[in-house]
């Protein structure tokens, strides 16, 4: 599969990506990246904004965006595995993929609109990673505690 080339966002307009997961829960992730405006998402696209624990840095999974190949971090690949499976269409600021990483100038800008990304999320979403035994023990606790 081809890899996928970002294509320039507006910086004049304070423009930025969003990505949708589609829903499927056996198959490859696939998403759609999109370009919107802040203001727009200030007024009328619900997303949310994930934040996530970046972990180490090589890219060693493969998610289809807009049907090209990405590489993702393990960890974000389990973040989309999970959010993929909720019966609601959601929409992400994922700074991974909705930032070109390697163009300078438009990382640069982007974080100068990551208050205001942030800002008009409609809910900030964390991913801490995968469950493990401990946590399992942690979350009964505090039920029990409940």
């Amino acid at each position: 599969m081809e890899s996928y080339v970002y294509e320039p966002i507006d910086l004049a307009n304070a423009s930025f990506r969003l990505v949708r997961p589609y829903q499927d829960d056996t198959g490859p992730i696939r998403c759609e990246l999109f370009h919107a405006q802040i203001h727009d998402a200030k007024d009328a696209i619900e997303y949310e904004a994930l934040s996530y624990t970046w972990g180490g840095t090589i890219k060693s999974c493969n998610i289809e965006l807009n049907g090209k190949n990405m590489p993702v971090t393990e960890r974000l690949f389990h973040a989309l595995q999970h959010l993929r499976y909720t019966h609601e269409d959601w929409i992400f600021w994922i700074d991974a993929i909705c930032l070109d990483q390697q163009n300078i100038s438009e990382r640069g800008h982007q974080v100068q609109q990551m208050a205001p990304i942030y800002g008009f999320a409609r809910q900030v979403v964390f991913w801490l990673g995968l469950a493990t035994p401990n946590t399992d023990q942690i979350f009964a606790s505090m039920q029990i505690l409940e």
